[in-house]
């Protein structure tokens, strides 16, 4: 095989990858943006902002939270390139989400292999908020 084919083949599998990221990213952002601009998104930080808090992270983060523990890391990074953060949150944030993300998937991941998946997720949860809450006192 040439180098020029190897290159080739390389770019197309490249540009492939990022299209079907974009069918993920490019409609959470869609949606992020809609949420925002009518006003929901406001609402739903509010509510989420008691809890936030001890993370130092701002209350629409924590839908950066659910839908990259329910669904996967692409949809929570839609929502986080929304969110205006600062970079001490996004760290904060990218560290909990890269603990504990796609609960359901890898849940059933588990289950296949016969083990506790309820246990196991519970514990990827915990570990998650917990490092999140004492990354928020080391950087802030």
């Amino acid at each position: 095989m040439s180098w020029w084919r190897t290159l080739g083949d390389g770019a197309r599998k490249g540009l492939i990858a990022t299209g079907k990221l974009m069918l993920i990213i490019v409609p959470v952002y869609t949606g992020m943006a809609v949420l925002k601009y009518a006003g929901i998104l406001t609402v739903i930080a509010d509510w989420c902002r008691p809890a936030m808090k001890y993370f130092g992270l701002p209350g629409d983060a924590a839908l950066a939270l659910v839908l990259g523990n329910f669904l996967n890391l692409y949809s929570a990074i839609g929502v986080m390139a929304s969110l205006t953060m600062t970079r001490a949150q996004v760290t904060i944030l990218s560290l909990i989400l890269l603990i504990s993300h796609s609960q359901i998937l890898e849940s059933s991941v588990f289950f296949q292999m016969k083990t506790k998946y309820g246990i196991l997720g519970a514990i990827r949860l915990v570990t998650a908020l917990l490092v999140g809450y004492a990354l928020h006192f080391v950087i802030r």
